[in-house]
């Protein structure tokens, strides 16, 4: 393969991965369907880099924050993800 056949197999590669990644989890054509955002904050997860799964983001952090300091970056990441409300 030439580096441009190449270029463009990762190019399509990459492609078929987002679309994967970025779809629905259910039907949003379905009756009733109201639309939900929906953050799961895990601790002890050894992930320090964003992994991505059918419909959901994983994001980690290099931080291990110990009482408050949890407490902040949990804060810090609801703002972040511009999340309406914060935890109390």
């Amino acid at each position: 393969m030439s580096h441009s056949e190449v270029n463009a197999r990762y190019d399509e590669v990459t492609e078929k991965i987002r679309r994967r990644y970025e779809v629905s989890l259910g039907d949003p054509e379905a009756p009733d369907v109201k639309e939900h955002k929906i953050v799961h904050l895990v601790e002890g997860l050894l992930i320090t880099d964003e992994m991505k799964l059918p419909g959901v983001r994983i994001y980690g952090t290099k931080n291990r924050p110990g009482g408050l300091d949890a407490r902040n970056l949990m804060h810090e990441t609801l703002d972040a993800l511009l999340w309406p409300d914060t935890a109390p």
